[in-house]
């Protein structure tokens, strides 16, 4: 499928919201939905509107900027550069869509010589893209031009741009960060994103870099940390509410990350090692809380081996995800008998290696690590994640060796 951008004006290219140019926001969106090359349709030189959005467009994407002739509209333009014999989709200025759109937009198979006008489901008044199927573009003349085309309402939701609807433009993307309570987990969903959406939504329009974040996240979670192996009773509460601060703060890192396209791989694994390291060295501190205010050296020795069990399984985790997916989100690790098909899955009873991973999302646990600390539940803390990561080492070792005996039957 062909697709252009239209971007009518010096403003258009350099109307920001959350310092990313709205058609560089939207070729961005569409290369993460799997689009390579694009081309955007602009009516001033070519060079001002690179200039304007290289530095914002995800390295990787083909842009190609094509100026439409003096006189000619820029949707005429892109119809003529659309090839006869290839579907096209033209993403109209002056709106943003939700990525449930643009995904919907670009799984349409289109009939031949067919055209339509675009809309999504969640604002069926604001027309955001002409769909067209091979030769459509003398459809859309004949019929009279792209106002007079049938309508296709699509899922999602859109937003009108403009100089006056910057509140609302921001409200929309901010809304986008926002994950389904399956993903990000209860406590995050409905404890720490309604604080750090508020907080990315100025972070956002600083110099601050995802990374940033991670680094400061961390230095809060290993302060607390501290404050568990090393404090009494109440420093030790202070500390737990710290891990959990800690916890609430790294959702920020990725929701900047998303806002401003500043996802990096090295940024994702900073994430995941600086979280892993958190939470092995409190399951640590809390053995040696209860070692030293009379529980005895065993505790010591148990918070080491729960801290063991939960940072060697990991490793594997680390490669595995890194080998097969060039991914850094632990969430991606699948075990060996897992289904590999998400509609497969959704058919069958959850398994309990599939139950145990998702009971170690990190929102839950550093929610109960605090809870448990601030009770002086150091003991059940490390007892509970004993077994709970000696069983899922267990767990990851069967899932590694079936995965190799596997490769060598094949």
């Amino acid at each position: 499928m062909d697709v252009f951008i239209l971007a009518h004006g010096t403003d258009s290219l350099e109307r920001q919201f959350f310092q990313v140019p709205v058609p560089a926001r939207v070729a961005n969106e569409l290369f993460l939905q799997g689009v390579k090359k694009l081309t955007l349709v602009v009516d001033c030189e070519p060079h001002t509107a690179r200039s304007a959005l290289e530095k914002t467009v995800l390295s990787g994407l083909e842009l190609t900027i094509e100026q439409a002739p003096a006189g000619v509209a820029l949707i005429d333009h892109a119809l003529a550069l659309a090839r006869p014999d290839a579907s096209c989709a033209i993403v109209l200025d002056g709106c943003l869509c939700s990525k449930g759109f643009y995904k919907a937009l670009l799984a349409q198979a289109p009939a031949a010589a067919s055209a339509h006008k675009v809309v999504a489901q969640g604002n069926s008044e604001l027309t955001c893209a002409i769909l067209l199927g091979p030769g459509g573009a003398d459809a859309v003349r004949s019929n009279g031009g792209a106002d007079k085309l049938s309508l296709l309402v699509l899922p999602g939701t859109s937003v009108a741009v403009s100089k006056d609807s910057k509140k609302e433009v921001e409200r929309f993307l901010i809304d986008g960060l926002r994950k389904t309570i399956d993903s990000d987990g209860v406590i995050a969903y409905y404890l720490m994103r309604p604080v750090t959406l508020r907080a990315t939504r100025l972070l956002a329009r600083t110099p601050i870099l995802p990374n940033h974040v991670t680094l400061l996240s961390f230095a809060i979670g290993m302060t607390g940390v501290g404050l568990v192996a090393f404090g009494d009773r109440w420093l030790a509460a202070l500390g737990g509410l710290l891990f959990f601060v800690a916890a609430t703060t790294d959702c920020i890192d990725g929701e900047i990350a998303r806002l401003r396209y500043k996802m990096s791989y090295l940024g994702g694994w900073l994430d995941t090692f600086t979280d892993d390291i958190q939470t092995s060295t409190c399951i640590l501190a809390c053995g040696y809380y209860q070692s030293r205010t009379g529980g005895g050296e065993i505790w010591l020795v148990l918070g080491a081996v729960a801290a063991a069990a939960f940072v060697l399984p990991q490793l594997y985790v680390y490669l595995d995800i890194h080998r097969r997916y060039h991914s850094s989100d632990t969430v991606d690790f699948k075990f060996a008998w897992e289904k590999p098909s998400p509609a497969i899955a959704a058919e069958t009873r959850p398994s309990l290696a599939g139950v145990l991973k998702y009971a170690f999302k990190r929102d839950f646990f550093t929610f109960l690590f605090a809870l448990l600390i601030a009770l002086e539940a150091q003991v059940v803390l490390v007892a509970v994640n004993l077994a709970a990561n000696v069983t899922r080492a267990v767990l990851v070792g069967i899932s590694a060796a079936m995965s190799e005996r596997s490769k060598e039957c094949a």
